[in-house]
């Protein structure tokens, strides 16, 4: 691939770099038509390989050439068929230098603003923001959202939600999980649920098998009927009176434990190291994933505004 690229760079040094020289060409008119298409080509080619093989690089210049390149020769071909209508190739290679910046970028109205101001004539940027609002209408039909934003989404980061969301996929399960909780083995009878119930933190704790597996939780609303009727102390165990409820893996992001809560519609929630070997290593409480929410949302707006 390295080689390709080498290859494509070698017959084609216009393609090297970011590109400006040549982009200033085609925007001039000085390249013709046969050679814009093979710059065209060329560059796709060097920067899928770089961007494909790990290499350093952007796609913003390379946007800005390719939509030069692609207007520019569009505006030979609108010339030939159509030459007492047509403008020069240099304003369709604006034009096209905008539409398929728009959709890299994930930004139209500052693309637009963008050209207007390289551009400095009104009728020619209406062209432009036309051409820029049809690549940005295709380009998330097909793709959903802009090549930059599938970049980020790559790593982890979705900009959808902005940064209130942003927060809520920052924070796991096992880092505001507490450690609150007791354990009663499967097999143990209704005197061993009551003797818990008495000196456990709280009013629910969780059951787990032979091998420490999660097999369900147990409150005293569970049990209201049986919780004082020694007379069911030998045909009642832990497991028969489980109820079983959803659990959340420690790498659950909060939204997603907040979303699997409210559907459950439980306050408290076991947290489990995976959903394979379903050990209990924690308890989420909905009262503190809030608090720590709203906590993060907090120190992320005292770093976006250096109130720190």
């Amino acid at each position: 691939m390295g080689f390709a690229s080498a290859l494509s760079q070698y017959y084609f040094p216009h393609v090297l770099g970011v590109g400006y020289e040549a982009t200033d060409d085609a925007l001039k008119g000085l390249i013709p038509f046969g050679f814009l298409i093979l710059l065209l080509i060329a560059k796709v080619i060097a920067t899928a390989i770089t961007l494909g093989s790990g290499f350093g690089g952007g796609v913003f210049s390379p946007s800005l050439y390719v939509g030069a390149m692609t207007g520019g020769a569009f505006g030979f071909v609108v010339a030939a068929a159509f030459p007492d209508l047509a403008s020069s190739p240099s304003l369709y290679a604006m034009v096209g230098m905008g539409a398929v910046a728009a959709p890299v970028l994930g930004a139209p109205i500052s693309t637009v603003l963008m050209m207007f101001e390289l551009i400095g004539d009104f009728s020619i940027t209406v062209a432009a923001m036309i051409a820029i609002a049809v690549a940005s209408i295709v380009t998330h039909q097909f793709f959903g959202r802009s090549f930059f934003a599938s970049q980020l989404l790559r790593q982890g980061i979705s900009l959808k939600g902005g940064r209130a969301r942003q927060v809520l996929l920052n924070i796991r399960a096992r880092h505001i999980m507490g450690d609150d909780f007791r354990t009663i083995m499967e097999g143990s009878s209704i005197s061993d649920i009551r003797q818990l119930l008495r000196t456990a933190p709280h009013d629910h704790f969780f059951v787990a098998d032979a091998e420490g597996r999660y097999v369900g939780k147990i409150s005293f609303a569970d049990i209201p009927d049986v919780a004082f009727d020694t007379n069911v102390d030998t045909f009642i165990n832990a497991r028969d009176a489980a109820r079983k409820v959803t659990i959340i893996e420690g790498d659950d992001n909060l939204e997603r434990a907040l979303f699997l809560m409210d559907a459950a519609g439980e306050n408290h929630l076991p947290v489990v190291d995976n959903a394979q070997d379903l050990g209990v290593i924690g308890i989420l409480h909905h009262n503190r994933a809030l608090r720590e929410y709203n906590k993060a949302l907090l120190s992320a707006h005292a770093e976006e505004h250096d109130e720190r």
